[in-house]
């Protein structure tokens, strides 16, 4: 087989596919050979009617042109292996052949791939990162987590509810809205839990007060790019206050630390946490380092990654984390109605990640250019030996047979970029949290927050998370070495120590418990 390749406008390439006589003849003979078992033709045991028969019985045109489908999809594997090409959806084949027998076959394919982009610097970049010790700050923003943990809440008597009130409220909303119905829910206000018009309408209330028709505006999901925002939709609630209530935090002492933590003193617990929160920056510093550098050297891209291929990194990401799901036993539905979010809302991060995701894809893409990152074969013989398969050769054959090593090949580029972005980045050590990064509760305004949301014992609302660039972003969606090569769930992890913070949430459960009632 022959390929030459030509690069198109509107990221396109097209391939003319050249497959010589003998290899056409082969598959014209196999066609003939399945026609034959799959059809009864009078007169001849199965699989053994001749040619002229199938031919009169079925049209030669026919059966040539079922010989040039099981030709092109034979060879069109590996023309992606020849021209080291990962498209970007399905190949279409702009000027449609039909093979003939004693003849090469020429046809033409073309394939929709990544932009090449470039970047406005290919300097080293420079990044932010914490430090990997706990600061004051930190540990004592834990402790007051633990004081809120085992806080009470207790009556006030003798006014009415007013801003950054804690309160007991009995919802009862439509039926299209039921999930803002409860009985006894615990409410903190201003915490943002609810619209404004919620808050407003029960500043004012007393214990055991009921106001009806209390209307509030729930604002829409986000459209999609280009689209217009919906309008907040009107809802009308019924309230009742039961009790209006002060939290109350235990002092900080030492008999808080040994009889609620389980510790000597207040600096035995102090320096526990300060052990934790060390180790587990430590552990997290490492993805922390690669997310800002692939982050930073996105911000440099000239351009931004085609809807084709968010598209496509969006179908991949989506699909591992249904694998995920489905390996832990668990359905998107289940696993919805668990962390209280709206399909609209997956849907929408999920998005976000993809567009994420591919513009760090392209940078690096523009950086292995730019620095002539490659990929030897002795660079994919360690990438299958690492992947944990039974038989990495033989995982390997399949890659090539199936035409997935390109994309293997693509990882391994980008890795090496990453490597270079690692080793190269400028980092400066601060602990303040970069604007856009949401802080741990420090204050006790915020570890109030937080046993309010253990008290109403419900799952906190989570999102997918971005996987890591170089586990995942990097390779190409259809073709990931180390994952697909063997389709399994993933190992159960060893069981850990009990943290600090999990012994403590589990102390505190009854009292969560009782508060709730």
């Amino acid at each position: 087989m022959e390929t030459s390749a030509e690069r198109l406008e509107n990221n396109k390439v097209a391939v003319t596919v050249t497959v010589d006589a003998k290899d056409v003849d082969k598959t014209i003979a196999s066609t003939y050979k399945d026609l034959a078992k799959k059809y009864r033709f009078p007169g001849f045991r199965p699989g053994h009617a001749p040619r002229p028969v199938i031919d009169s019985q079925l049209g030669h045109d026919a059966v040539m042109g079922e010989a040039t489908q099981a030709l092109v999809e034979k060879v069109e594997p590996q023309v992606r292996e020849s021209e080291d090409i990962v498209p970007v959806g399905d190949p279409s084949f702009p000027e449609p052949a039909v093979a003939e027998g004693g003849k090469d076959f020429t046809f033409k394919v073309q394939y929709t791939v990544r932009p090449v982009l470039s970047l406005s610097s290919f300097d080293p970049v420079d990044i932010t990162l914490p430090s990997d010790e706990a600061t004051e700050d930190e540990i004592n923003g834990q402790i007051e987590t633990f004081r809120g943990y085992f806080g009470t809440y207790e009556d006030i008597k003798g006014r009415p509810v007013q801003a950054d009130d804690f309160v007991y409220v009995k919802v009862s909303a439509p039926e299209e809205y039921k999930q803002l119905n409860f009985d006894n829910r615990l409410y903190h206000l201003g915490a943002g839990m609810m619209p404004a018009d919620f808050d407003e309408a029960l500043i004012g209330m007393n214990p055991g007060d009921e106001k009806k028709g209390v209307v509030v505006k729930i604002e829409q999901p986000k459209p999609a790019e280009g689209e217009e925002a919906p309008e907040p939709e009107t809802v009308t609630l019924d309230v009742t206050v039961n009790r209006l209530v002060e939290h109350v935090v235990p002092e900080l002492d030492d008999a808080f630390a040994k009889d609620k933590l389980g510790f000597d003193d207040v600096a035995a617990m102090r320096a526990a946490i300060a052990k934790e929160i060390g180790d587990q920056k430590k552990s997290q510093l490492p993805q922390l380092k690669e997310s800002r550098v692939t982050g930073e050297l996105a911000k440099r891209l000239d351009g931004k990654p085609t809807p084709e291929y968010v598209q496509t990194v969006f179908q991949e990401l989506g699909q591992n984390f249904l694998n995920q799901l489905q390996s832990r036993g668990m359905t998107l539905d289940g696993w919805l109605a668990a962390n209280g979010m709206q399909p609209q809302a997956f849907m929408d991060d999920l998005n976000h990640q993809a567009t994420d995701i591919a513009t760090e894809s392209l940078a690096l893409d523009a950086l292995v250019a730019e620095k002539g990152f490659d990929c030897t074969e002795e660079d994919i013989d360690e990438e299958f030996k690492n992947s944990g398969v039974k038989d990495w050769q033989a995982t390997k054959k399949e890659f090539l047979e199936g035409g997935r090593m390109p994309a293997v090949r693509v990882s391994i580029r980008r890795n090496k970029a990453i490597d270079w972005l690692l080793e190269t980045a400028n980092v400066t050590i601060s602990d303040e949290a970069p604007a856009d990064e949401t802080a741990e509760p420090a204050d006790e305004k915020k570890a109030d927050a937080k046993a309010e949301e253990k008290a109403e014992k419900k799952p906190a609302k989570k999102t997918t998370k971005k996987t890591t660039t170089k586990k995942a972003a990097k390779a190409e969606p259809a073709a990931e070495a180390t994952e697909a090569a063997e389709e399994k769930p993933a190992k159960k992890p060893a069981a850990k120590k009990t943290t600090t913070k999990k012994a403590a949430a589990k102390k505190a459960e009854k009292t969560d418990e009782e508060k709730a009632e």
